[in-house]
């Protein structure tokens, strides 16, 4: 039998890594209809390089504010998303850094 694993922290991190993970398995199917349905057709590996997204850079930033604060504090999670922010990983229009920065409580917009 597998031994417990012992910290939430560690369950965080294996959370995490099967995020990544399934995240960026994911990504690889957003491509042409016809090239998705062939690869599917023949049980085809996706070719590399699989980058996760943003949905696993913020999960990350939620981790690591936990681990630190030991609760969600927005002000930092806001910090994190808005420190973490990489156009590469295909984050929405709404998610500019500008938008993060600005619906920080140490400017005059609410959250």
């Amino acid at each position: 039998m597998t031994p417990p694993i012992a910290s939430a922290f560690e369950r965080a991190k294996l959370s995490l890594e099967g995020l990544a993970l399934g995240d960026a398995f994911g990504d690889r199917f957003f491509a042409h209809e016809a090239i998705v349905a062939n690869m599917v057709a023949a049980r085809a590996m996706p070719m590399a390089p699989w980058r996760w997204t943003d949905d696993t850079e913020m999960a990350l930033s939620v981790v690591s504010v936990l681990r630190r604060h030991g609760d969600i504090d927005r002000d930092a999670l806001a910090s994190s998303f808005a420190e973490r922010y990489d156009r590469s990983r295909k984050y929405g229009a709404a998610s500019a850094p500008s938008r993060l920065a600005s619906s920080n409580s140490r400017s005059s917009i609410p959250y």
